[in-house]
């Protein structure tokens, strides 16, 4: 039943941007057609003409009435955009569709379901393909479930989009799960970024007066204010995270890890860290050297290797690993160690 209707959706909306493209060679034509021209030329309602004049006007399109002429036609010359890409290009935007379709908790989620049945439709006859059956069961993706309640991130995701698109100030009841405390703030919000299946604001807290980084789904309560305020020419989420590992921010650190020969074969399959160094070690296991910012972070990457894994440097990150081993071991049971690293 869901593929039937998916199916249904993608021909009425290749029906629908053909008829786009028809009454775009009529307006384009000079000869200023009625309505009532353009609903027999299209073959429907005058109604659906309407519609799909206001569709046009969704592209830009300069349409307008000519009283004069009593018909349509465009004010200037105009070329309604043309969609030119392959078979394989599609291919890459409908396997991005699922991926963001799958992105629970923002507005991605809704919007990536439409691609579906507009990208097919806008290539016209240049490519015969069935999205369905291409995105149904031979391809799936692993994405971690968004961390918070949907409803509410979805709505706070709204908010801080729209306030940063408009660059206005926001006031956040938020909880700080590292502190256990709630506290009250004005951040001037820069960026959203989704790291391990949570979302986080990246912004200017005006309590702290500089960058700082607060998990979405933490923020109790959230207004945009009508106070704007002009983002730093010179800002850069790459160059701001360059040094995190994830999205921890903290004194700089050189980190070296020593992994095993059992180990190392996955360690050198990826890249963990665009910043690493891979030493190959004599006995086949491999040292990862790596400057990161804050060692929480990738303290706790090191210990989901087990004993496969060796801190060498720094001394009080080694310590910290030995701790919670040593923590471990004392309670017969993994130690709750997510410490949040955010504000």
């Amino acid at each position: 039943m869901a593929v039937a209707f998916r199916a249904k959706r993608v021909r009425e909306t290749r029906l629908v941007y053909s008829r786009l493209q028809r009454l775009h060679q009529l307006l384009s034509s000079g000869r200023c057609p009625t309505l009532a021209d353009l609903a027999r030329e299209l073959e429907v309602s005058t109604r659906t003409v309407e519609r799909d004049l206001q569709q046009l006007r969704g592209y830009c399109a300069p349409v307008i009435y000519d009283r004069a002429r009593r018909g349509y036609r465009y004010e200037r010359p105009f070329q309604l955009p043309q969609f030119n890409i392959s078979a394989g290009e599609l291919a890459i935007l409908l396997i991005g569709q699922r991926l963001l379709a799958e992105m629970a908790g923002t507005p991605f989620a809704d919007a990536a379901r439409t691609v579906i049945a507009k990208l097919p439709a806008m290539l016209g006859e240049q490519v015969s393909f069935d999205p369905n059956t291409f995105i149904s069961d031979e391809i799936s993706f692993g994405v971690p479930a968004v961390r918070g309640d949907e409803g509410r991130l979805a709505r706070h995701f709204n908010r801080l989009a729209e306030a940063i698109a408009h660059q206005r100030t926001v006031r956040l009841r938020y909880y700080a799960a590292s502190k256990d405390t709630t506290s009250e703030r004005e951040v001037d919000p820069y960026h959203l970024r989704l790291t391990d299946g949570a979302w986080y604001l990246i912004g200017h807290c005006h309590l702290r007066n500089e960058l700082r980084i607060f998990a979405v789904d933490r923020i109790l309560e959230l207004t945009v204010t009508d106070r704007t305020f002009k983002r730093p020419a010179d800002f850069s989420i790459d160059t701001y995270l360059s040094l995190s590992w994830g999205i921890e921010r903290g004194p700089e650190r050189t980190v070296r890890v020593a992994f095993d020969a059992e180990q190392a074969r996955w360690i050198r399959e990826r890249v963990w860290h665009q910043g690493q160094r891979l030493t190959e070690t004599g006995d086949g296991g491999v040292i990862l050297e790596v400057r990161v910012s804050g060692l929480e972070s990738i303290k706790r990457w090191i210990l989901s290797f087990g004993s496969h894994a060796r801190v060498l440097e720094p001394a009080e990150l080694a310590e910290a690993v030995r701790r919670e081993a040593e923590g471990i071991l004392s309670r017969g049971h993994p130690r709750g160690i997510a410490k949040g690293q955010e504000d």
